[in-house]
């Protein structure tokens, strides 16, 4: 079952609100279902994990047009907005920026210079 990050918004004081969902598809890349949240948070086992899933979030949000969350319905087609070869460019672009940001060096570690209490 292929699945992928949805942009969604639902509605608060007639405003509206921005998340992420994650949505399924059948083998024959139907809509099946979906989180039964509308706002989900990337995690993992380890900090590249984490990366990986921030990365492929950025792009999915990016690639798709949000829809209410409350319209999703099984079967419903959804709207891209990037090609499949303008994904996969954001993607590594995003991937390369995070590369070149962990070979940044990380901050000093100013936590032993604290002052004393007395």
């Amino acid at each position: 079952m292929a699945w992928r990050y949805q942009p969604v918004f639902t509605e608060h004081d007639g405003q509206p609100f921005f998340s992420v969902c994650e949505l399924y598809f059948d083998d024959a890349g139907r809509l099946e279902r979906w989180t039964h949240c509308p706002a989900v948070t990337p995690n993992g086992n380890s900090i590249e994990e984490l990366t990986a899933k921030v990365i492929r979030m950025m792009t999915d949000v990016l690639a798709w047009k949000p829809v209410r969350f409350s319209d999703l319905r099984p079967g419903m087609a959804l709207e891209r907005v990037l090609s499949m070869d303008d994904r996969r460019k954001l993607a590594d672009a995003i991937e390369h920026s995070a590369d070149a940001f962990r070979r940044v060096p990380p901050p000093a570690d100013h936590s032993s210079a604290a002052p004393e209490r007395r």
